[in-house]
């Protein structure tokens, strides 16, 4: 009788809990869709509901052109992870459809396990190859097809996948191009224009 008596008093005390707690960040994946039918697959972290954040359509890269669109919230989650792999599925799923205007298509999860002394973030690999944007570290992790590592809402490569930066840089520094470098991948005509329209935002 006693042991029912203190279980009752726990489970009252977790509803009154579970009353007081407010959620202070919300974790959701969204589609917007454009005028011209295209559209844009992304997750977002909001400090207010998904259907009270109206303001915010997109990180896609052409505003100017997409200056409104209609978002639709496609799925909400609990967790940051959970988010990014749902994300992450439907990008590659839809990242080939002719309509789709996603271009950094990077897996943003990871199934390798690193640790943090094998990581290079962002930040410094943009100090590393004298970057003066994001968008053009995106567009080599892009065209190399390495993985960026999250963790938190920053984003890391592996040290081991540097090389492959380094061979980019040296390649564009002997005067070639991007279509170029592709070619010398082995990647095929379709491929090359797909991966190249994804970056140029067609």
């Amino acid at each position: 009788m006693e042991q029912i008596k203190i279980l009752n008093e726990i489970i009252k005390e977790t509803e009154i809990i579970s009353s007081e707690y407010k959620q202070v960040e919300y974790y959701y994946v969204y589609a917007t869709f454009f005028f011209d039918g295209n559209f844009y697959i992304g997750s977002r972290i909001s400090k207010t509901t998904p259907e009270t954040d109206v303001k915010y359509i997109g990180s896609y890269k052409d505003k100017e052109l997409y200056k409104d669109g209609e978002k639709v919230i496609l799925k909400t989650f609990s967790s940051e992870s959970e988010m990014i792999y749902y994300e992450t599925s439907l990008i590659k799923k839809f990242k080939d459809h002719p309509k789709c205007i996603n271009v950094n298509t990077t897996p943003r999860t990871c199934t390798k396990v690193y640790s943090s002394k094998d990581l290079i973030s962002s930040k410094d690999l943009r100090t590393m190859f004298g970057f003066s944007s994001a968008s053009t570290l995106c567009n080599w992790i892009h065209l190399t097809g390495i993985e960026r590592v999250k963790m938190g809402r920053s984003y890391y490569v592996s040290s081991n996948d540097v090389n492959k930066l380094n061979e980019l840089s040296n390649y564009i520094k002997s005067g070639n191009g991007y279509e170029s470098y592709l070619k010398s991948q082995g990647k095929t005509d379709n491929e090359i224009e797909s991966i190249l329209s994804k970056i140029r935002g067609i």
